[in-house]
């Protein structure tokens, strides 16, 4: 992963570019790394699989480009087909937002609530 952010749906933004085709309504789900198989030169047997983040969208076959008198054009195919290219967010950028004070206070908010709403036991 760059340092430099990537322009994607949600707005310029580091990612993880991977070579992975993906289809609408895709977004949102789990990517896994598998670290299993020939490593270092060495057979791992089983699984070892790592949450690498979320699916967050795709390349198009679409490409906006300006010509050299000012035209603005869209070059590749009519049917902005997916080249298998996907943008992931980072596990690790997941995990701050999770960690954040906001989000805490949200969760202790809604436990709080949850524990109003209960009965008292008898």
């Amino acid at each position: 992963m760059t340092t430099e952010d990537i322009p994607s749906p949600t707005g310029p933004q580091n990612l993880f570019i991977a070579e992975l085709q993906s289809w609408p309504g895709n977004s949102g789900s789990p990517v896994f790394l598998s670290l299993g198989g020939l490593r270092n030169g060495s057979l791992l047997v089983g699984q070892d699989l790592h949450f690498l983040g979320i699916l967050l969208g795709d390349f198009v076959n679409k490409i906006p480009a300006t010509l050299v008198g000012g035209e603005q054009l869209q070059l590749g195919d009519n049917n902005a087909a997916n080249v298998g290219v996907s943008l992931i967010v980072p596990a690790s950028k997941i995990r701050s937002v999770l960690n954040s004070p906001e989000a805490q206070k949200q969760r202790d908010a809604e436990i709080a609530a949850q524990n109003h709403a209960k009965p008292l036991s008898q």
